[in-house]
């Protein structure tokens, strides 16, 4: 998508410099039309075979269709998780570019106001950047399979899979800040895995830094950092396994002293989203809200003891909400047939799949696992709300569907000769 970065980035230059003065009607639309027609000639030439052109190509438009259905269809039927936290990030966008101040919309409401010095205020800007940001994560997502030699059956079934779902769809088109996300998550594990293959510092450094900008945007995505380095501590590379070492141990103290300096002098950056949480049991109390609120667990008032037993519960809630006794509607419906459901099946999945002998790519799948449980881990303890739920497990899609094709890879089904 080199191609299609560049076209956006000479538009963006253009219109700060002319087209934003002169009031042309219909630009945005326009630039949305230019875009999509490099897009288009930027697909056609990489080496894709052609059913990931052809998933790739229906899934940009069906995110289009989204992104123009959010903007002047909203009196027909509003899509779901757009509207208050959509209309606040570009309110305080507004806002901050007047007076300085960006507010309740943090660092997401800095990229939506950097993208309007340029274009103006135009709305489907930010939210075509969105479109844009979710395919090129699409695009490393599958590169990653390539790197773990996923097979075609189940490399294009993830990918077709990962294309069509519904939540992540509508996601990538509003004005939230999921996809940067999203999209940073992936971008940093493909650096990892290459890392881990290539054994080349630059790709780990690429893969750290990743992980502490997605924690810019987020701070409980710091778990992300936290993963590398425990893979880092105890992964031998040389052996090809994990173990406890000399070498592990120093590691293990000198990236504490590196935490340690990150935590005391750049907190407000990586580590705002824990700054009103004192104790353990404060964290229940964040983000219980609307009638999507669901159970978090036994009241125990001792905090470690509430932790361990809590923190299965949680987990279980967080990853299959909103559950069937909680269904408010249609919309819930499909957010636990096609979310909950291939969160906890994939999970379990990939568990089932450790404890198999000759399991191809067994590492990767460790680690894979590794991330995601202590991710769900620790937003199941920021989060106890369907919606909010919904929004954040998306946040791990791209390693969700590494994990489906890795443990697709062994099935009959992929291994069976067409």
């Amino acid at each position: 998508m080199f191609a299609t970065w560049i076209v956006f980035i000479i538009q963006a230059l253009l219109s700060h410099l002319f087209f934003a003065y002169l009031g042309i009607e219909g630009l945005p639309v326009l630039i949305v039309l230019i875009t999509t027609i490099f897009f288009i000639f930027d697909l056609s030439q990489y080496d894709f075979p052609k059913e990931v052109f052809l998933i790739l190509f229906l899934t940009y438009f069906l995110r289009l269709f989204l992104l123009f259905f959010d903007l002047y269809g909203r009196d027909y039927f509003v899509l779901p998780n757009s509207g208050l936290d959509s209309e606040m990030f570009n309110q305080s966008a507004i806002t901050g570019l007047a007076t300085g101040n960006y507010g309740n919309g943090h660092v997401y409401s800095v990229v939506i106001g950097f993208l309007y010095s340029f274009f103006g205020f135009e709305r489907i800007i930010p939210q075509f950047f969105n479109v844009l940001l979710s395919i090129q994560a699409i695009i490393f997502i599958y590169k990653t399979m390539g790197l773990y030699k996923i097979q075609k059956k189940a490399k294009y079934f993830a990918l077709t899979l990962i294309a069509i779902l519904p939540n992540f769809a509508i996601m990538s088109s509003i004005l939230l800040r999921e996809s940067i996300i999203i999209f940073l998550y992936a971008l940093s594990f493909y650096c990892f895995s290459k890392w881990l293959i290539d054994k080349n510092l630059l790709w780990l450094t690429l893969a750290y830094v990743c992980g502490l900008l997605v924690s810019v945007f987020h701070s409980g995505s710091i778990i992300l950092v936290v993963a590398y380095t425990l893979i880092l501590i105890l992964f031998d590379r040389r052996k090809d396994k994990f173990r406890i070492s000399y070498q592990s141990v120093l590691l293990a103290i000198a990236f504490g002293f590196v935490f340690i300096y990150l935590f005391q002098n750049y907190y407000d950056l990586f580590f705002a989203k824990f700054s009103n949480i004192n104790e353990v049991d404060d964290v229940v109390d964040i983000y219980v809200m609307g009638e999507s609120g669901y159970s978090t667990g036994y009241a125990i008032k001792n905090p470690i003891l509430n932790f361990i037993v809590n923190t299965p519960v949680r987990m279980f809630y967080f990853i299959f909400s909103p559950l069937p006794w909680t269904w408010r509607g249609i919309t819930d419906v499909i957010a636990f047939l096609f979310s909950g459901l291939f969160y906890g099946y994939t999970l379990y999945l990939g568990v089932r799949h450790l404890f198999h002998k000759n399991v191809q790519n067994k590492n990767f799948l460790l680690i894979i696992l590794l991330i995601v449980l202590g991710g769900i881990m620790v937003f199941s303890w920021g989060v106890s709300n369907a919606g909010t739920a919904l929004r954040h497990r998306d946040k791990f899609i791209g390693l969700f569907i590494l994990l489906l094709a890795i443990t697709m890879n062994e099935t009959k089904f992929v291994q069976a000769k067409p």
